[in-house]
């Protein structure tokens, strides 16, 4: 299935389409969800505080609530309209510490309950580490303060128990990061050789595709591999000789790649490689490489496995699916030739649309 960013024109001029696109990506990016709904509550109910304020009279309280929630309303709205959901999660956390510190100050020891609101909250919506300097600010802002409490018990209890909820939130937090990544590995590796899986490979290529037709057209070459007369040694040496096979050759792959590259099972004895920012002529002596490295890996053992590589460079205004097609039939091209080998789909681009690029 490919991978499409939502139109905007159409979902526009379809019925509750841009509820529809708001649903869809609050349920896709949970990190923009929680800023969401923990910063639309906490305006709402500031905004309560607000009115409260103005109807008993406390014309600075009020101004103070107000100035609290437009903050809290306006990063929220950072989060939407930017494309850094995390920084706009650190915004949140180091304006809730000020405004609680404020409310502190301006309304006294009672407001310092919003305090722990604020240390629960940091650790859902930004990174560790952020969350743990914002905690400890206010902790040490507000304890220091004597002013806020009736005696120093009553101080050292909130400050035990603000650093409780600390620990705990720190423990949460770096506990669910761990399990997440956990997931989101089964989600888009391959449990033998590591590779990324079809899911993420379409994501990437339709990526690439992105990235070709903007203003800096990035060339990308996609490639093939395919282990050839593999079948033979699951049946005469088993699948765990197999599994050895593939292991090793994702390995090869993944030492001459770079970080910006990537490398997918497309399933069974088939993989494909995609090289960012690279055009095919640059590409031919990194493929003949790693044909050189696997030949050279089977050399002398069992398994005297070869592998056939086709590729093709991307070009402008292709769909990702007829790209790897294209990288496929040279493949294809490489095992009636008589396997083993390299082959590069020649076949010139056609002129783009635009009519300003060659033939």
């Amino acid at each position: 299935m490919a991978f499409r960013a939502p139109l905007p024109d159409s979902d526009a001029s379809r019925p509750g389409g841009k509820s529809a696109s708001l649903l869809g990506r609050l349920q896709q990016e949970f990190d923009l969800a929680i800023l969401t709904v923990f910063g639309g509550i906490s305006a709402i109910a500031v905004a309560g505080f607000a009115v409260y304020r103005f109807l008993t009279g406390s014309i600075i309280g009020g101004v103070v609530d107000c100035g609290i929630t437009l903050g809290l309303g306006a990063v929220v709205v950072y989060g939407w309209r930017g494309n850094n959901v995390g920084r706009a999660g650190a915004i949140f956390v180091g304006f809730a510490v000020m405004a609680c510190l404020a409310s502190a100050f301006v309304f006294g020891g009672t407001s310092t309950y919003w305090a722990f609101l604020v240390l629960s909250i940091s650790f859902v919506v930004t990174g560790v580490r952020i969350a743990l300097v914002a905690n400890i600010v206010l902790i040490v802002a507000i304890a220091a303060q004597p002013a806020l409490f009736s005696n120093l018990p009553e101080r050292m209890i909130f400050a035990v128990t603000a650093l409780l909820v600390t620990a705990y939130g720190w423990i949460f937090k770096s506990r669910y990061d761990t399990q997440r990544r956990a997931l989101e590995a089964m989600a888009t590796q391959d449990p033998l050789t590591h590779a990324g899986n079809r899911r993420i490979m379409n994501q990437h290529l339709a990526n690439a595709v992105q990235a070709r037709n903007s203003p800096g057209r990035t060339p990308a070459v996609l490639a093939v591999l395919d282990l050839d007369r593999f079948k033979q040694v699951n049946d005469t040496l088993g699948h765990e000789a197999g599994d050895r096979v593939l292991v090793r050759l994702a390995e090869i792959v993944r030492e001459r790649l770079r970080r910006s590259d990537g490398l997918y099972r497309l399933g069974g004895e088939e993989f494909v490689v995609l090289l960012n920012d690279t055009t095919l002529t640059e590409a031919r002596p990194v493929l003949d490489d790693l044909h050189r490295l696997f030949g050279e890996a089977m050399q002398g053992t069992a398994t005297p496995v070869t592998v056939s590589i086709g590729a093709a460079a991307l070009w402008d205004d292709e769909e990702w699916e007829h790209w790897l097609r294209r990288a496929d039939e040279a493949m294809y091209r490489a095992k009636q030739l008589g396997r083993d080998r390299v082959e590069v789909d020649e076949e010139r681009e056609p002129e783009a649309r635009s009519g300003d690029r060659r033939g």
